[in-house]
C-alpha cells in the first residue's frame, strides 16, 4: 500500500487541484455576471446525497451549474455510502494512466464521509442514438473543430421539458491529496459509455421561455432505468466510487482507482434567484 504525505502537503496539492477546475470568478468574488440559484435536496429516506440549501450558480459563459460547498458555505451537503454494492478489484484496483493493469491497492480515505469539498458541476449534453448509446450531443462545426456541448440552463430545457446531461460530482478529503468522483450507473474499466453517468434535468413547467428567469427550477436526478432509455452500465441509483491516486512529489505513481460501487440515489432542484 502506498505511504501518505503529511497532512499540510495534501492540503496544499487538494487547494492547488481545485483552483486548477475552477473558475478565477464566483460567488463572492467581486463582481460577475453568474445567474445565482438555490439548490435544494430531496432528503427522502435512503437518499445518500442530501443536505440543507445551498448556494450555487448558473454560468453566463455556457449556462452549466456550478455548486461548491466547503467552509464557506457551511458544509451543508453530505454524502453517504452505506449501501455497497460491489467491492473495489482484488487484490490490485489501482493502474498508472493509459491502458495498463492494476497494479496496486488503495483503500477509501477514512474521512470520505466528511468530505472537506465537494463540487457539483453539469456538463456535456447527451442524447441516446440507436445503435451507439449515449453520446454527446455536439456543437455546429467551426475553425477550431467538433465540440461537445455543455448543457445550458437558460436556453437548452424548455419549461415542462427533460433534458440529459453529465453531472460532475467529485470530493476531497482532507486526510490525502486524492480525489474522488462518483460516477452515477457507470461501470469501469469498459469499452464504452462516458465518465461521470447520465443524469435527467426536467425544466419547470411554469419556467419562463429563454434565456428565463428567476424562479424557474430545474431537478436534476439520476436516470431512470427504461424511462425512456437504458442506462449505459450499472442498475437504477447505482454508482462507481472513482478515485485519482495523485503522486506525492514524484515519489510514487499516479493513476486512477476503482473504490467499488454503492447505492446512491438523490434529487436535488435548482431555483433561479
Amino acid at each position: 500500500m502506498k505511504t501518505r504525505a503529511s497532512l499540510g502537503l495534501a492540503t496544499a496539492v487538494a487547494l492547488a487541484l481545485i483552483l486548477l477546475v475552477l473558475p478565477t470568478t464566483g460567488i463572492g468574488q467581486g463582481k460577475t455576471r453568474d445567474i445565482p440559484v438555490d439548490v435544494t435536496f430531496r432528503n427522502d429516506p435512503g437518499d445518500m446525497i442530501g443536505g440543507d440549501t445551498v448556494a450555487a450558480r448558473i454560468d453566463t459563459t455556457g449556462g452549466a451549474l456550478w455548486l461548491t460547498d466547503n467552509d464557506d458555505t457551511g458544509h451543508r451537503v453530505h454524502v453517504l455510502f452505506d449501501k455497497p454494492t460491489g467491492d473495489a478489484p482484488s487484490p490490485y484496483n489501482c493502474k498508472e494512466w493509459g491502458s495498463k493493469p492494476f497494479t496496486w491497492y488503495m483503500a477509501s480515505a477514512y474521512d470520505l464521509s466528511t468530505p472537506t469539498i465537494i463540487q457539483v458541476r453539469t456538463l456535456n449534453q447527451l442524447e441516446y442514438v440507436a445503435g451507439s448509446g449515449w453520446v454527446p450531443v455536439m456543437n455546429p462545426p467551426s475553425r477550431k473543430g467538433t465540440t461537445a456541448h455543455i448543457l445550458d440552463l437558460r436556453n437548452d430545457v424548455p419549461p415542462g421539458a427533460k433534458r440529459y446531461v453529465q453531472v460532475m460530482i467529485r470530493l476531497f478529503v482532507n486526510s490525502s491529496n486524492d480525489m474522488y468522483e462518483i460516477w452515477m450507473n457507470r461501470g469501469w474499466p469498459t469499452e464504452s459509455g462516458y465518465g461521470y453517468g447520465v443524469f435527467e434535468i426536467e425544466a419547470g413547467k411554469l419556467n419562463a421561455p429563454a434565456p428565463g428567469a428567476a424562479g424557474d427550477t430545474f431537478k436534476i436526478r439520476p436516470l431512470v432505468a427504461g424511462q425512456p432509455y437504458p442506462l449505459q452500465g450499472l442498475s437504477e441509483n447505482e454508482a462507481l466510487l472513482y478515485m485519482v491516486d495523485y503522486s506525492e512529489g514524484g515519489l510514487d505513481p499516479s493513476g486512477p482507482c476503482n473504490m467499488g460501487n454503492f447505492m446512491m440515489p438523490f434529487e436535488m432542484t435548482v431555483t433561479r434567484k
